[in-house]
């Protein structure tokens, strides 16, 4: 089981930033490739809307697992990816192309949502500490090209049923950056990856 939490460093300096990769170092870390995201909000358009719905819809996606993307509305999450089952190809019900959601929304359902902004968490690093029990990425991330926050995620593979006790404990040893740490859960078990981006929306305080 994955136990997912996503800390946000919203004071970040550059000195605080290398002070944290020093951190890390001290861990003696296996180093891990470099990784990006994409959060795009979409805002419910009010002409569009049947009332008692979510005002928002968030799709998170990664560069490194390309034509996968979470999508977040009314409390229920989706994975959804490019992947065509063999027989709907061989049916003729597929040319073998998919449209990813991220496109549907904004081509087919632009009546429904429409594209308010899009955090963009670029060039981060990774790590792999203390054999593989902890996964720390950081990243920076940018709205419209600026700066605008520091964003640590940390995974932990382990037996602990109290794995988010065991990653703010770690937090806590390690002495992070100071920042909202958001451990929050789509239901009463953990549920990786939906968890993971509610996580991102809690935490870079996207409004719900």
């Amino acid at each position: 089981m994955v136990t997912t939490a996503v800390l946000l460093v919203q004071d970040a300096s550059p000195n605080s930033i290398t002070t944290f990769h020093d951190l890390i170092s001290n861990e003696i870390p296996k180093v891990l490739g470099r990784w990006s995201f994409d959060l795009k909000i979409f805002k419910q358009n009010v002409h569009g809307s049947a009332g008692g719905d979510s005002q928002f819809l968030y799709d998170l996606s990664f560069d490194n697992e390309q034509g996968k993307s979470i999508t977040v509305v009314n409390g229920e999450a989706i994975v959804t990816t490019n992947d065509i089952p063999e027989g709907l190809i061989d049916s003729g019900c597929s040319n073998g192309a998919a449209d990813s959601l991220d496109h549907i929304i904004q081509t087919k359902l632009q009546g429904l949502w429409l594209l308010r902004q899009t955090l963009k968490g670029e060039n981060g690093n990774s790590y792999e500490i203390r054999n593989g029990e902890f996964v720390i990425k950081a990243i920076n991330v940018f709205l419209h090209g600026n700066f605008k926050n520091f964003l640590i995620m940390m995974e932990y593979h382990g037996n602990d049923v109290d794995g988010v006790g065991k990653l703010e404990r770690l937090v806590e040893e390690l002495g992070f950056p100071k920042g909202k740490l958001s451990t929050g859960s789509l239901g009463t078990s953990p549920q990786q990856p939906a968890d993971l981006a509610f996580q991102y929306t809690e935490a870079l305080n996207v409004q719900r």
